[in-house]
């Protein structure tokens, strides 16, 4: 879509970005919404599953895979975390 959007192929997109950034723009699209899952589990109450909604996920079930697999833990283990931290 975003190849689409700038007009040019998703090919070129890619390989554009990855010159750019030194990583993939799908790396690059995985750390930006893990970013934005910790900033939702930290600072607001939602269901995992509306968090995985919000990113944008299929399933819960993807959102969490990727969330332990990017973190070493699940996104419920890492918001219990944090409010024992607090």
């Amino acid at each position: 879509m975003l190849a689409k959007i700038a007009g040019i192929p998703p090919s070129q997109l890619s390989q554009m970005f990855k010159e750019e950034l030194g990583i993939t723009f799908s790396d690059y699209l995985i750390l930006y919404r893990m970013d934005k899952a910790k900033e939702l589990l930290q600072n607001t109450d939602l269901k995992i599953f509306e968090i995985a909604e919000r990113l944008r996920y299929q399933n819960s079930q993807n959102f969490i895979r990727t969330f332990k697999k990017a973190h070493g833990m699940t996104p419920g283990d890492y918001r219990a975390r944090g409010k024992i931290n607090c």
